[in-house]
């Protein structure tokens, strides 16, 4: 019971020390009933005493005083900071776990024996007890750290941890609550190999157009992995493709695993295209502790390098100077892989119109190609129409070929119809040579 309200004449009881409130109410009230066996101080708690009172006594003299019923156990309220903390220094988590608890009641002013218990999730058995107080106050916030080592000062092993806060009440009603999760973590997640085997080709860093599939190797170091501890995930970039991002995620379920990713169309269903990718791998436990980022880059190349031809005139004339033709026949080259400019190496020949080779160059690398209309031993070549074939071939032995045709003649002249008899100006004129 606690009191809620004791009074006989100027006295109050709860202003007076146990001794002296005994003596007063013999001394004021002289009946059996209120005797010192019925009315007997059982412990001082700060300025409340607290009395053991006989049945008898409340029931005749419930009119002198007022005595309550206090059946409600206290409440907890409780605040933690972080849910991840490491004893190791160094690292970027916080070296002890903190929590901030208080005791709630309106009717006791102290907890007896406040116990705080570090309980393992995993086995139920608490590796550390505190009595934190004989007598802690209510309503007053107390603050709690934990910093991972157990009863024998060793360091608890890593995992899921929670504090259980238990106590009772000055009337003797126990109160007991439980914190949220945390965990104790020793160790990060480390990878410790992330590569890749590109399957049916014959160029390990390159997926050519024999080869769609490719296996990423994923090994974490130090752990003891078990089923579904820690998931992956992968993230696929493209240089110089900030829309293209592929992600590969699931369970680490051995201690080596190999993940597949078949590329030839990405998630939104588009064809993936050449060029340098990039997959970066991390790791996170239970927890949400990431591990370390590793990186490794390859390329894809199913497609050739593309050549573009431009002729800067339809027809030339190395035998004529003075005209308005040029010389030679210059044709402009572009070559793109996977759209981009390149300067690579490509061969082109210049043909008869019936194909008989008349000049071949290899591992040509300039921007234009110029021919002066003579053949490969310095002869010039009959007039007619020409051809010029580019031919480029990649690194995995992807071939392009694209060809221009040009007009060589000794003589351009105009050939101009007559006059018209009713206009006087000449009819359709002709541009032809000979």
């Amino acid at each position: 019971i606690y009191k809620e309200e004791f009074a006989a004449g100027a006295f109050v009881l709860n202003q007076a020390d146990y001794s002296g409130a005994a003596r007063t109410l013999q001394e004021n009230y002289p009946l059996a009933e209120i005797a010192a066996a019925e009315l007997t101080p059982v412990s001082v708690l700060g300025r409340m005493p607290v009395f053991q009172i006989g049945e008898n006594v409340l029931k005749k003299y419930g009119d002198l005083y007022h005595f309550g019923e206090d059946d409600q156990p206290p409440l907890i309220s409780l605040e933690s900071y972080t849910n991840i903390f490491s004893p190791n220094s160094g690292d970027v988590y916080k070296n002890n776990i903190y929590y901030t608890y208080d005791f709630e009641d309106d009717r006791s002013d102290f907890i007896i024996d406040a116990r705080i218990d570090v309980i393992n999730k995993a086995t139920r058995l608490p590796v550390r007890s505190e009595i934190v107080a004989p007598y802690t106050m209510v309503n007053a916030p107390e603050n709690y750290h934990w910093d991972g080592l157990t009863d024998t000062d060793v360091t608890a092993s890593e995992g899921w941890y929670y504090l259980r806060i238990s106590g009772t009440d000055e009337a003797g009603n126990p109160v007991s609550g439980i914190t949220e999760d945390f965990y104790l973590k020793l160790k990060q997640p480390e990878i410790e190999l992330f590569n890749y085997t590109i399957q049916n080709t014959a160029y390990p860093k390159i997926m050519t157009k024999d080869s769609t599939n490719m296996l990423f190797n994923l090994a974490v170091f130090g752990e003891t992995v078990s089923v579904d501890a820690l998931d992956y995930n992968i993230k696929i970039t493209k240089q110089r493709d900030p829309d293209f991002t592929e992600y590969l995620t699931g369970k680490i379920n051995e201690q080596i695993i190999n993940v597949s990713w078949y590329a030839v169309k990405d998630s939104k269903g588009r064809n993936i295209k050449d060029g340098i990718y990039t997959a970066e791998c991390t790791v996170f436990d239970k927890a949400g502790l990431f591990s370390n980022s590793v990186s490794v880059s390859f390329e894809i190349n199913r497609e050739p390098i593309i050549a573009l031809i431009e002729k800067e005139n339809e027809i030339f004339t190395p035998h004529n100077a003075s005209d308005n033709y040029p010389d030679t026949a210059d044709f402009a080259i572009t070559l793109l892989d996977s759209g981009l400019t390149v300067n690579a190496p490509y061969s082109y020949q210049i043909l008869s119109e019936q194909e008989e080779l008349i000049i071949q160059k290899d591992n040509y690398t300039g921007e234009k190609v110029i021919w002066d209309g003579k053949d490969r031993f310095g002869n010039y070549r009959a007039d007619g129409v020409y051809i010029l074939r580019i031919k480029t071939v990649d690194e995995v032995g992807n071939v392009y070929e694209s060809q221009e045709t040009i007009i060589k003649t000794k003589i351009p002249v105009k050939i101009t119809s007559p006059k018209s008899v009713e206009t006087g100006i000449n009819m359709i004129p002709i541009i032809g040579t000979v």
